[in-house]
């Protein structure tokens, strides 16, 4: 049994909104829980997810978000294989200016390249 694409992709979504994700290393099913940070001010909604992680799950394995300069280097790398210099220079613009991260996303959702981001994300994600 393997991971699919889509649940990476999933997952990745999960983890730029500030989650951790648990796989079960048994069933490969996952679970998404908030930061810590977070966490610790209201655990209520998740103490069941919690629980069956700790108690339910015989092995698994936490993922938590890269960090920014990684996340900032795949951002890069996507940038140099764009074919279109234009836009390859409105994305090099993005990244060296305030707020790149935001930026970046923004432009890439409106763009004819949104589906090779997440491709060349999810790659570049399961080699770090």
């Amino acid at each position: 049994m393997k991971i699919t694409s889509k649940q990476i992709n999933h997952m990745a979504q999960e983890l730029e909104m500030g989650m951790k994700v648990y796989i079960n290393t048994e069933t490969l099913e996952y679970i998404a829980i908030p930061k810590d940070d977070i966490l610790m001010m209201d655990s209520e909604p998740w103490e069941e997810a919690l629980e069956e992680i700790n108690y339910k799950w015989p092995g698994f394995i936490l993922i938590e978000e890269m960090d920014s300069r990684e996340a900032y280097k795949i951002m890069e790398a996507f940038v140099s294989e764009i074919d279109d210099p234009e836009f390859q220079q409105k994305l090099i613009r993005i990244l060296d200016n305030r707020r790149p991260f935001a930026n970046f996303k923004n432009e890439i959702d409106w763009s004819d390249y949104r589906e090779a981001w997440f491709a060349f994300r999810t790659k570049n994600m399961k080699n770090t």
